[in-house]
């Protein structure tokens, strides 16, 4: 089971103002993929390099491809 963190929670006082530190939110990876509508892909280790570089690929510079690119050659 994985555990991702799904945001944070302002605390508040009876007044309704924001006071002290924001609390970090977390949950299950299946609880977050299903509360935002994101299906899982069964891929193998090769396949998920390939599908991240393609998606990557249309919001990051060159540049950056090439360090994913890098990292993912380990």
């Amino acid at each position: 089971m994985d555990i991702v963190i799904s945001g944070i929670q302002e605390k508040r006082n009876e007044n309704g103002e924001k006071n002290g530190w924001s609390s970090t939110a977390f949950e299950t990876y299946d609880s977050w993929t299903n509360r935002n509508g994101i299906d899982s892909i069964n891929t193998d280790k090769e396949g998920s390099k390939e599908y991240l570089i393609s998606f990557f690929s249309n919001v990051c510079s060159n540049e950056s491809i090439k360090k994913f690119e890098k990292i993912f050659a380990k």
